[in-house]
């Protein structure tokens, strides 16, 4: 029975904090101004500039990684093509198709 009953007490705060947003103070509503307040306040700057930084960070780490692995992966396929008995340079007679499409 008491979680009927703390259900009920929030979803009764839910509906008082829902129409106390849309009381509409000098032509704008509190919900309206705390949007913009939210978005232009130094810490949603702070948290954006934080989120880029964070995102940078994946990219120069991915391309690290990638440049640190590569030279291995090369020679991992070359000694696989040689193991199998298949020349590691390309064949001159046959058309490449591998080119980057980015």
């Amino acid at each position: 029975m008491e979680e009927i009953k703390f259900v009920i007490k929030c979803f009764i705060f839910s509906c008082l904090v829902v129409i106390f947003s849309q009381t509409k103070m000098s032509h704008e509503t509190i919900e309206d101004k705390t949007y913009s307040y939210l978005q232009h306040s130094a810490t949603a700057d702070f948290i954006r500039e934080s989120a880029h930084g964070g995102v940078r960070l994946i990219y120069q780490g991915y391309d690290y990684a990638k440049d640190y692995f590569q030279p291995a992966v090369v020679r991992a396929k070359r000694k696989q093509t040689l193991t199998r008995g298949e020349s590691s340079e390309p064949d001159l007679g046959v058309e490449d198709n591998t080119e980057d499409r980015f």
